[in-house]
């Protein structure tokens, strides 16, 4: 997916990913440290874990500290 952020390059984040079924259920997600670059958007992508096939996944960044 694409992220867009007002951080600047060579900022250390985490990305993660919530996995839901069509109830909104959350069936997995993921996490992976990257280093934000290109930067107000990226394309990213994050490895997830799921116990069903999701029906959608939200993506989310955050400034590791």
């Amino acid at each position: 997916g694409t992220l867009r952020s007002g951080v600047p390059d060579g900022t250390l984040i985490n990305l993660s990913a919530v996995c839901m079924d069509g109830a909104g259920t959350i069936v997995g997600g993921g996490l992976i440290q990257t280093f934000w670059s290109n930067g107000s958007s990226t394309s990213v992508t994050v490895p997830v874990l799921v116990t069903t096939p999701p029906a959608s996944c939200q993506l989310y960044a955050t400034k590791v500290s």
